[in-house]
């Protein structure tokens, strides 16, 4: 080799190192971005499984001890209002009872008189009715009904007992007139003696009034069994929940176990929540509602304090006593829902690790071929965006649609209140612009030169215009007068001048707009034009009444037919309304004690036999009416017509009458 060729020599291998250190540097520069790609896409999955699995354990905890409460809560409010619902029906019936009786005079208060009579109607009305009773202001039974087994017996007068001792009679007898009281729940007791087989009882009492004098007390003895049964029930089959009950003293009325029940009428006094469970009813004193945990069970408790929260308190002067005040609590054994949320963890962890593995699958083989990927994974992020785009316009137009619906039911109130204005609007707009047009026509003839006759028929026609934009804007005013008055006579007895169409009309929303899709077709013949000074709200809760007992009774089973309703004028003082339907009619026999208190023809189907009742009072005592019904109708073989006829100025309310 010659000497100028080992440089150039030298100089290649030179040259074939530096390119193969800068091939390993580019290797290693792959390398290292790769690991370093593969970090960011399996560092996020980490923190994901990290911090995720936690709070997806916590929220699972969480969600079971809060389905656990509100379940709870819903079982205690089932509990809440069937109790509520029965105290109320109680203390509308004593209040019902101890106005009828007061009505009687004394000496027909006698079990071969008038006043056995009803008390015999009125216990046969429910059969959990054990007794009723009328007890002087001596304490002493002057009338008892006895219901046993479904048999209604009048006690004889030598049986009656002296009831004095007792402090439901002391209670009740204390109270002002019109005054609700409510006993404790307890086991009944005959002659000193608990009665077995045990027999819980609920005993509801008002002051008696007649003449004007305090008469001692009516009494309803309610047999609570069927309730206390109705109230376990609420809880449904789970036996590991049980809702149990407990009066305000600690003892139990439906406690964990049969023999715990009663204990102060058992000679067990000593057998509280308070000996039992001091920590619990610690925390049912602190709190009106809260929950406590024992080991494996849980228990919630919430403190009923009904007294004016009753619908019945509206109507009487004071409600209480220790039956509206009670402790409700749902006792959970083993947890409830704990075999699922340890399924639920179970599955959770497996997923994790499941996750964790094909992560780590995902993440070894994007290392090998990250770079060949490159253009999907773009592609995988462009499509990310889109659906995330997509997600949020469908949010939007979610938002959209909720407030479109929202406007929707707007536009129908006004469209609604629209309808009726705008004829009155339409002729005050065009009584105004031919006005404006007369002005006009006016003005041009005062250029021209203004003749008599132009003044005179500009005049004229001008007061004829503007009489008419009058009486239609008065009419819109009217319009918006109606539709206020309508729900306060609704929420009032007031007397006042009224329309008799337009308050037949507004007796029932379906009236202005009948939906015979059910085959029941409605034809109104209602004369217009007829004045009337009555009550408003009574008259219309008259005719509503009168129309639903008609469409209950009269179509029953799906029968087609045809409602009338007709009103007019009969006389110079009186008006005549008349409800007629082609239905299946009254039977002879039961025609004439329709409007007896508790007679009805549909007792099993929940019937009461007040609803004819409520109807011939209104319209013979505060609207100072008389009511008719015949059956058949007289112009067809089957179908009932009832005709009411009604002064045109109702007389004034008598005080007692204005308070029932």
């Amino acid at each position: 080799m010659a000497a100028g060729e080992a440089p150039a020599a030298r100089g290649g291998l030179v040259q074939r190192v530096k390119a193969v250190l800068e091939q390993g540097k580019r290797a290693v520069g792959i390398v290292y971005r790769q690991r370093r790609r593969v970090g960011i896409f399996l560092g996020p999955w980490v923190f994901v499984v990290a911090v995720g699995v936690p709070l997806l354990w916590f929220q699972i905890e969480t969600g079971y001890r809060d389905a656990r409460a509100a379940r709870g809560a819903d079982i205690l409010r089932g509990g809440e209002d069937l109790i509520r619902r029965v105290l109320d029906r109680l203390g509308r019936d004593i209040l019902f009872l101890g106005a009828l009786t007061g009505q009687l005079p004394e000496d027909e208060l006698r079990p071969e008189g008038i006043g056995g009579r009803l008390f015999l109607s009125f216990a046969a009305s429910s059969p959990d009715y054990d007794q009723v009773r009328w007890i002087d202001q001596r304490g002493r039974e002057r009338l008892r009904v006895d219901q046993r087994a479904r048999m209604i017996a009048l006690i004889p007068p030598d049986q009656l007992q002296d009831k004095s001792a007792r402090a439901y009679f002391r209670e009740a007898d204390a109270l002002p007139m019109k005054g609700i009281y409510y006993s404790a729940i307890d086991l009944n007791v005959e002659h000193e003696v608990v009665e077995e087989p045990f027999r819980p009882m609920l005993r509801v009492a008002t002051p008696l009034q007649i003449a004007g004098e305090r008469r001692g007390i009516v009494v309803i003895n309610y047999a609570a069994q069927a309730l206390l049964d109705r109230i376990r029930r609420v809880a449904g089959t789970d036996p590991r929940i049980s809702l149990l009950m407990a009066n305000p003293d600690g003892y139990w009325i439906m406690g964990p176990s049969a023999d715990q029940d009663w204990a102060w009428q058992r000679g067990r006094p000593d057998a509280t929540l308070a000996h039992d469970d001091p920590r619990l009813w610690a925390a049912m004193g602190a709190a009106r509602a809260g929950e406590v945990d024992a080991g494996d069970t849980h228990w919630l408790f919430h403190r009923l304090d009904l007294g004016e929260g009753l619908i019945s308190a509206r109507e009487a002067s004071i409600v209480g006593g220790p039956g509206t005040h009670l402790y409700l609590l749902i006792r959970m054994d083993g947890v409830p829902g704990a075999g699922g949320e340890t399924a639920a963890k179970i599955i959770l962890s497996v997923l994790a690790l499941v996750l964790m593995a094909m992560v780590s699958v995902i993440g070894v083989r994007l290392a090998a071929g990250l770079e060949r990927d490159a253009q999907q994974t773009r592609a995988l992020k462009t499509a990310n965006a889109a659906l995330t785009d997509a997600s949020r316009h469908l949010a939007e137009v979610q938002q959209e649609v909720a407030r479109a619906e929202r406007l929707s039911s707007l536009g129908l109130m006004v469209a609604g209140v629209a309808h009726e204005l705008n004829t009155p609007l339409g002729v005050a707009n065009l009584s105004l612009s031919r006005a404006r047009d007369a002005v006009s026509t006016l003005e041009g003839r005062l250029t021209a030169g203004l003749r008599r006759s132009d003044l005179e028929a500009f005049i004229a026609s001008d007061r004829d215009d503007l009489t008419l934009a009058q009486d239609a804007v008065r009419r819109c005013v009217d319009l918006v007068r109606r539709f206020k008055q309508v729900a306060l006579d609704r929420a009032t007895v007031a007397r006042r001048a009224m329309d008799l169409a337009e308050t037949v009309l507004d007796a029932d929303p379906r009236l202005r707009k009948w939906d015979a899709s059910g085959g029941v077709a409605l034809v109104c013949a209602l004369a217009g034009g007829i004045e009337m000074e009555s009550y408003p709200g009574p008259l219309q809760q008259v005719v509503s009444n009168l129309l639903g007992n008609a469409l209950k009774h009269a179509f029953a089973e799906g029968r087609h037919g045809t409602v009338w309703i007709t009103a007019r004028a009969e006389g110079p003082d009186h008006v005549r309304i008349e409800l007629e339907d082609d239905g299946v009619g009254i039977p002879p026999e039961a025609l004439p004690h329709v409007f007896e208190p508790f007679f009805t023809t549909a007792r099993g189907g929940g019937g009461t036999g007040l609803g004819l009742h409520i109807v011939h009072q209104i319209i013979t005592e505060l609207l100072g009416g008389r009511i008719e019904v015949v059956s058949p109708r007289p112009s067809a073989p089957r179908g009932t017509l009832t005709i009411i006829l009604l002064p045109r100025v109702a007389p004034e309310p008598q005080p007692a009458l204005a308070r029932t």
